[in-house]
């Protein structure tokens, strides 16, 4: 299956949310599997957090997959403090991390 690979970077809060669901929403349109590729960001809020989660409900939906590749440290950290943790699958020997659906 096709997929289309984003970089997203920088603090990514809630005043980020509209437009990263957008560019979320027009690669799905166009029936592609998601790669984000998370090298770049600096900070991740609950309201990103949240949509990503969202969104792989949807995307699983679809029978697509999404896949978030060199997400830092401190974002993992941050999502084991939210509970998420569980939701997060590492696919060795790369750095890319799977999101489960949500429970």
């Amino acid at each position: 299956m096709p997929m289309q690979e984003v970089t997203w970077s920088g603090i990514l809060d809630i005043r980020s949310v509209g437009g990263l669901r957008a560019e979320l929403d027009h690669i799905l349109v166009q029936g592609m599997d998601v790669l984000i590729d998370f090298s770049a960001v600096e900070r991740v809020d609950t309201a990103v957090s949240q949509l990503l989660f969202s969104f792989k409900q949807t995307i699983n939906m679809q029978s697509h997959q999404l896949i978030i590749r060199s997400v830092p440290e401190h974002v993992r950290e941050g999502w084991m403090l939210l509970g998420l943790v569980h939701l997060i699958e590492s696919e060795p020997p790369s750095s890319f991390v799977e999101l489960d659906k949500v429970i």
